[in-house]
């Protein structure tokens, strides 16, 4: 028969798998030391109690948060956990009544009401689904970011990430300045970069966005580029230039009528820029050039570059189909600031006039709010309200305006709410967005 041996036990001894066992144990029902919590307290100059807070071991903000006005009347009460605000946060004026209150989870607002001076809620804000919304009475809720930023960063990797081209020789076919006149050919290539940067700006504003590259009206752009180039200056009803054969003139005038001109910039990708930007003194009162390309009809184009001058042909209306409700530039949700062109920049907001109308007696107006990083609203922005431009550019009307911003205030972090006025939308809509700026898509290329 098998014997079974074990050693003897000292008193008070135990195996070695037994210790760790109890060892282990008593971690689970103590759990480690909890880490050290100091209360702090800040003064005003006359020793009054300003603020009184709580930091961890690491001297980040833990626990409870007060501060108050130099009366003694509470200012703000909030919760904090390891540095992010999580939980309720409370502000007041100082005549006691609430200002704002706040919900937080792990640094991230969840829930935001903020009051006017009767303590009445004037901007409601709920986190719903992962989703930020803006409640509004009587009208439906407004999600606050149609696309993900991490939606957005990688769309726009498909659509407009490929490394810059050098563009220092831009043709395929050189153009002929002097008689007897030739377009040339641009590069397939730059064109497709134009094409893929058009593209880029029509999908941050929600539009069906893919654009196909069409030769013959690449071939009326590169006409338009040379009749531009031959004149010295951007034109859509140019002269014929003299020695010039009549057919010639007649594709590069019909190319000059239908293309949006630029002249300045080295690039055909450059060029989209300067349409999407169109805030020049010229422009800015109708951002023709931009709402051209933001068409929502448009599906085909063509690009020509002359010595620096530009023509992006954008009369195209072969889509089909029901178009957006609206649009707007800058578009509603996160915007990387490379496709922001500064704080000169025009806005615009454009609407579908066969479902959109313009209240009776009213002229549409914007009413910008600038926001803080918990999209509470920290006060207005002055805004000029430059123009409601009626003519159908790109198949829509639009309302043209410029915010009066702050220097340095264009960067990412940067959130503005805009409410249109006097615009009715059906199902009791209402046209308000928010426009979040945020950093570079391409630093390398980001403006200056």
């Amino acid at each position: 028969m098998p014997i079974h041996q074990s050693m003897p036990r000292a008193p008070g001894t135990w195996p070695l798998r037994g210790r760790l066992l109890a060892a282990l144990a008593f971690l689970v029902l103590v759990g480690p030391a909890p880490a050290q919590i100091e209360e702090r307290r800040e003064e005003y100059p006359d020793g009054s109690t300003a603020k009184i807070y709580h930091v961890d071991g690491d001297g980040e903000p833990h626990g409870s948060w007060v501060e108050f006005f130099p009366s003694g009347k509470i200012r703000l009460r909030a919760q904090y956990r390891h540095g992010q605000l999580d939980g309720a946060y409370e502000s007041y004026r100082e005549d006691g009544k609430r200002l704002s209150e706040r919900r937080y989870l792990k640094g991230e607002v969840q829930k935001l009401c903020r009051y006017d001076a009767d303590s009445r809620p004037i901007h409601v804000l709920e986190r719903s689904r992962g989703e930020l919304v803006l409640k509004l009475k009587g009208a439906p809720d407004v999600v606050l970011f149609p696309r993900s930023l991490a939606a957005i960063r990688r769309d726009l990797t498909r659509i407009d990430g490929a490394p810059v081209l050098d563009s220092t020789r831009p043709y395929e076919e050189e153009p002929s300045l002097t008689a007897p006149f030739a377009a040339g050919r641009p590069r397939p290539d730059l064109v497709a970069e134009g094409r893929r940067r058009a593209e880029a700006y029509r999908y941050l504003c929600g539009l069906p966005h893919e654009l196909a590259v069409d030769a013959s009206l690449t071939n009326l752009a590169q006409h338009a580029a040379l009749i531009c180039c031959l004149i010295g200056e951007l034109s859509h009803t140019p002269p014929q230039p003299p020695g010039m054969p009549a057919a010639l003139y007649a594709i590069a005038r019909q190319g000059a009528a239908e293309s949006n001109l630029h002249q300045g910039r080295s690039s055909i990708r450059q060029s989209v820029d300067g349409y999407m930007d169109d805030s020049d003194d010229r422009n800015f009162r109708h951002v023709g050039h931009r709402r051209w390309i933001l068409s929502p009809r448009m599906t085909r184009t063509g690009f020509g570059i002359v010595s620096g001058f530009c023509a992006m042909n954008v009369q195209d209306t072969s889509g089909r189909g029901l178009g957006p409700l609206s649009l707007a530039f800058p578009p509603p949700g996160y915007l990387p600031v490379d496709y922001f062109a500064g704080p000169h920049l025009a806005w615009h907001f454009s609407w579908d006039r066969s479902r959109v109308r313009i209240a009776n007696g009213e002229r549409p107006r914007a009413v910008l709010t600038l926001l803080d990083e918990s999209y509470d609203i920290v006060g207005p922005i002055e805004v000029e309200q430059i123009n409601v431009d009626d003519e159908a550019i790109g198949d829509m009307p639009a309302l043209v305006f410029r915010p009066k911003f702050d220097a340095g205030q264009c960067r990412p972090g940067l959130r503005v709410l805009v409410e249109i006025k006097g615009i009715v939308m059906p199902k009791k809509e209402r046209p308000i967005y928010l426009v979040e700026l945020v950093e570079a898509q391409n630093p390398t290329t980001a403006r200056k």
